[in-house]
């Protein structure tokens, strides 16, 4: 959580903290990327053993550099047992 912080300006949303950790996640890749005025969104796929979980997140600059806005859960998938 703290690695994360300090690239979001305002606190994260419960859900979306509760969704990062139910997937014990192991990796990363951004899928898709907007241009919207001043803001760029930028669709993340982040994959574990628990299932994967795809993230829009709203990048703003200001003073401070870049910083996420808002964090929005888009699709979560969980790994079915075998």
């Amino acid at each position: 959580e703290s690695t994360l912080a300090r690239f979001l300006s305002a606190p994260m949303d419960t859900a979306v903290l509760a969704a990062l950790k139910a997937g014990r996640l192991a990796s990363h890749r951004a899928v898709a990327f907007v241009k919207l005025g001043r803001h760029r969104i930028v669709k993340y796929r982040l994959e574990g053993g628990g299932g994967a979980v795809t993230l829009n997140a709203r990048w703003e600059q200001g003073a401070e550099g870049w910083r996420v806005g808002a964090v929005d859960v888009v699709k979560i998938e969980q790994t079915q047992p075998a």
